[in-house]
Formats: C-alpha cells, sequence, structure tokens
C-alpha cells in the first residue's frame, strides 16, 4: 500500500504534503497505521482546513489507481 497526504492551503488548492508507503503481510492480514494524519477540520501546516489521503494497491507488477480519502474521523 503506497499514500500520499494532502492538505488545503488557505486558498482552498490541494497542496502535497507527504508520502509514504505500508506492508501487508499477505491477503486476509490485519496490520494498524499510525501517521498523525491532520483531521480534516483542524488547521494544518498549510495553514488551512482540510487534509485528503491518497491511497494506492501495489503488487511487484505495479500500483492502481488511486483512491482518495477526506480524513474527516
Amino acid at each position: 500500500m503506497k499514500w500520499s497526504n494532502y492538505l488545503r492551503t488557505r486558498s482552498g488548492a490541494w497542496k502535497h504534503y507527504r508520502s509514504g508507503h505500508h506492508v501487508s503481510y499477505g491477503p486476509g492480514s490485519w496490520t494498524t497505521w499510525n501517521h498523525n494524519f491532520y483531521e480534516d477540520r483542524s488547521v494544518n501546516a498549510y495553514k488551512g482546513g482540510g487534509s485528503g489521503i491518497r491511497l494506492y494497491a501495489c503488487t511487484q507488477k505495479g500500483c492502481s489507481a488511486y483512491i482518495w480519502i477526506r480524513n474527516s474521523q
């Protein structure tokens, strides 16, 4: 799994903040993340409000198109 965290700036534009990856140990395996993402409704590092995460499912053959998740909970 690959992820990219985007934050909304004060002007309302989405700007890349940071990226990373997370390793799963096989189908059906459960794991947790602890990356301290900004909450969607809090003031973020770019002085705006809004946090979104692009998630990509990856294999040895490459990564899928991303899904977009707003960090609202």
